[in-house]
């Protein structure tokens, strides 16, 4: 079999190559410069708007091509040139072989390198975009280089805001996908970054101590966000008691929190003591906020789940279909519509109303794959509770393999004393018994005849 040929820069020698940089730093400085911040982002796949976009604020000669478009195509050019860089036109992207970041990296000195280090972390933050769903196609594009650049913050312990946001927008990517364990350091170190930058009552400290809370919640560490979350209250509390002037974002936080802890007390079932945390979150959402978003439809949904919960069916139905109609009216697609969607169903399903089960927990299911993945956690629910459904009315067939991807996704994703596996785990093992009780009747039967 004959071996691929090398790229000529995959077997550039390091002679050539510190003659080449040289020759760059001398005829085009701002050239050097790019290849020195490529350098610090991934191998492959670099967004062209990093270097377009994300050097905005970036000292040196970053601030003279950004501002002159002639000079910024010199630049690219005369970077091109060298052979370190590559670009993809059809897909508007850089490549910058390993070997030759290597190289890039070694020909600086250590505060030479956690200088372009941080002008990384910068320049990916100014384009990484607010993790709503309608932009989650641009977090993913841009998602190799902000993981590259994290590992740079934790690596030479970088300590400025940017870096902090930067964390943040990339774990709540990540943990929006279902990436928990790639999440967790990065809200850490957001959130170590924000306490001694910002101080410890800063509205970002609130911010970095919920989104930690919520994903020891969602991975069912519920010790372990109840303070967080009170922590994350209590900032918001004492920044409205001194006048800050951000107040409706305040609001929105503390709304957030206390839908939060009710969510959490729920999960425990600690329904008595959740009860009241909804309350507060609707009575600021409905009437010092008074919007009708995708904030106050969650926390309908997730108040209903409460109701239901207790069996109080009429009181969590109109929760659900006021939930439902709010996500139609936001119209943003965004899949935390499922929920609501798939909540209903089983609302049906405990009501009796078996006809209208399938329709919605298909639809959620639809939904959850499209909107995140086959292999999505929330995916592995939707397709317990369908499997549930058919179990109900002894379509054993159908249910078992959704039974069984649900557990291979739940296995993938959390520990193993996660309650979502053990609910999933019990599900499948009583269909099992399910299946083997009727194989044994049919067989006892045949006998008979």
């Amino acid at each position: 079999m004959k071996k691929k040929a090398k790229k000529k820069h995959d077997t550039i020698t390091t002679n050539d190559f510190t003659i080449s940089l040289a020759d760059t730093e001398q005829t085009n400085p701002a050239a050097a410069d790019l290849l020195h911040l490529c350098a610090f982002l991934c191998t492959e796949n670099i967004p062209e708007e990093i270097l377009k976009e994300g050097i905005k604020d970036l000292e040196g000669h970053f601030e003279r091509i950004y501002n002159e478009a002639t000079a910024y195509d010199e630049t690219l050019k005369a970077a091109y040139h060298t052979k370190f860089l590559r670009y993809n036109p059809e897909r508007k992207m850089m490549t910058m072989n390993r070997s030759i970041q290597e190289l890039l990296r070694k020909s600086l000195s250590k505060t030479e390198q956690r200088i372009w280090a941080e002008k990384a972390v910068r320049a990916v933050n100014n384009v990484f975009p607010k993790v709503e769903f309608t932009n989650w196609s641009q977090c993913q594009r841009l998602l190799k280089c902000a993981k590259n650049c994290a590992e740079w913050v934790i690596k030479w312990e970088l300590m400025f805001e940017e870096a902090a946001n930067l964390l943040t927008v990339t774990a709540n990517y990540l943990h929006e996908n279902g990436q928990y364990a790639h999440a967790r350091p990065l809200y850490e170190r957001a959130l170590i970054i924000r306490v001694e930058v910002l101080g410890k009552t800063h509205l970002k400290v609130a911010e970095s101590l919920n989104d930690l809370a919520s994903l020891y919640h969602i991975q069912g560490k519920y010790p372990q966000a109840k303070p967080l979350y009170d922590r994350a209250v209590e900032i918001v509390e004492i920044l409205l008691n001194e006048k800050h002037p951000d107040t409706k974002e305040l609001h929105k936080r503390r709304a957030t929190s206390f839908n939060n802890l009710g969510s959490l007390h729920k999960a425990q079932k600690k329904f008595e003591e959740a009860k009241p945390y909804y309350e507060k979150a609707l009575k600021i959402l409905e009437e010092v906020l008074c919007e009708k978003n995708a904030n106050l439809a969650a926390t309908l949904n997730n108040f209903a789940g409460l109701y239901e919960a207790q069996g109080k069916y009429d009181t969590a139905k109109p929760m659900y279909e006021r939930a439902l109609d709010i996500w139609n009216q936001v119209g943003d697609d965004h899949p935390n519509i499922s929920a609501t969607i798939n909540n209903l169903g089983g609302l049906y399903k405990a009501m009796g109303e078996d006809d209208k089960v399938k329709p919605l927990l298909e639809q959620a299911l639809a939904i959850r794959k499209q909107a995140l993945g086959e292999d999505h956690p929330d995916v592995a629910i939707s397709l317990n509770n369908l499997a549930e459904f058919y179990k109900s009315i002894g379509d054993y067939a159908q249910a078992k393999p959704m039974y069984e991807r649900a557990l291979k996704i739940l296995k993938e994703t959390f520990d193993s004393n996660h309650p979502h596996l053990n609910m999933c785990s019990k599900n499948y093992k009583h269909i099992r018994y399910l299946m083997k009780k009727s194989k044994s009747k049919k067989h006892q039967s045949k006998r008979r005849k």
